[in-house]
């Protein structure tokens, strides 16, 4: 069985030969994360068929939250630098005839 070291590598292998190329990308996100939690009072009628003198207040308790920023960091496969298209096939053929070009020239 062979590790994911040598899958990554060949795969990175026969990708690159196709003109693609590993890119990593940064990326800033935000996200909500839990900052503690707040008291609430809430008045709450009284529930007896009988009746009561009032109401009650019952406290609840939930959780607060804040916006915070994080760098996302991922593995992005782009064409390799002098390649373009939608499959990165676009630059390899530019390359070969500017050689001809230059041999009949």
């Amino acid at each position: 069985m062979r590790s994911i070291r040598f899958l990554y590598s060949d795969f990175h292998i026969s990708l690159s030969v196709r003109n693609w190329c590993p890119h990593t990308v940064t990326k800033t996100v935000t996200c909500q994360v839990q900052n503690g939690t707040t008291l609430q009072r809430v008045y709450q009628t009284c529930r007896w068929p009988q009746g009561c003198n009032g109401g009650s207040y019952r406290t609840v308790v939930r959780p607060s939250y804040k916006v915070v920023y994080r760098t996302i960091t991922s593995l992005e496969w782009k064409c390799c630098p002098g390649y373009s298209g939608s499959q990165c096939e676009e630059g390899e053929q530019i390359v070969e005839k500017t050689k001809e070009e230059k041999q009949d020239g």
